[in-house]
């Protein structure tokens, strides 16, 4: 049992870490997008769903992690204020 705890830990490390390049590669297209729109009128092709599309990925990927961890994800939602 201890065996099979360690290799949960040890691919929840690693989904995590794939989260993470996920991030920054959110970022970067983000900020491409942008400054291509802004400063030379050319965005990048697909940025909004290619941003949806790792969004989702970030969010799942972090939540094996959040478990492993025995941690809490707390959402707040303000509507209509």
């Amino acid at each position: 049992m201890e065996r099979l705890r360690k290799i949960i830990y040890l691919l929840s490390r690693w989904i995590d870490k794939v989260a993470f390049v996920g991030l920054i590669l959110m970022l970067i297209l983000t900020c491409a997008d942008v400054i291509g729109t802004k400063l030379i009128s050319l965005p990048v092709p697909g940025a909004v769903e290619i941003s949806a599309l790792l969004g989702a990925v970030i969010a799942a990927f972090a939540m094996a992690q959040t478990e492993v961890m025995e941690r809490h994800i707390r959402v707040e939602l303000f509507l209509g204020l």
